[in-house]
């Protein structure tokens, strides 16, 4: 297993700094249910005062009884730290990318439009100015 993940900025939104993050491993993969797998990444080039972590998470849901069909859940989050300062305590961001797939009727292609579609969707700066405003998304 690779222990570092390189992110290149898309073509999307631009970042803070518009350059390649690396976050390396720090945990290794470990399941405390037998479910589930996790591993946690650190942005070693990240500013001091604030951290900046990747956790990748794979878990197994049995199936219900009543259709037979489990489903696998994969989870990304990314959490940055803001150091307190005079005024502030310190925070703490999240964001997430959750990704439920039932283990059968959908393809590797099916699940990646899908996820495609919501990455065009935080790519539009106008929709994501928006919804961090908790404006309405009304159609173009």
């Amino acid at each position: 297993m690779s222990t570092t993940i390189s992110l290149n900025p898309s073509n999307g939104i631009a970042t803070l700094t518009n350059t390649a993050r690396s976050f390396d491993l720090v945990a290794m993969p470990e399941s405390l249910d037998g479910n589930t797998v996790s591993t946690v990444r650190i942005n070693p080039a990240a500013a001091l005062g604030s951290p900046q972590k990747l956790l990748v998470s794979h878990q197994y849901v049995k199936a219900k009884a009543a259709d037979g069909i489990g489903v696998d859940r994969h989870v990304v989050r990314f959490d940055q730290t803001a150091a307190a300062n005079g005024t502030l305590p310190e925070v703490t961001m999240s964001v997430y990318l959750n990704i439920i797939v039932p283990r059968a009727g959908f393809t590797t292609a099916e699940v990646k439009d899908g996820v495609g579609l919501v990455v065009d969707f935080i790519n539009d700066l106008t929709v994501l100015g928006k919804l961090l405003l908790n404006n309405p998304i009304a159609e173009a």
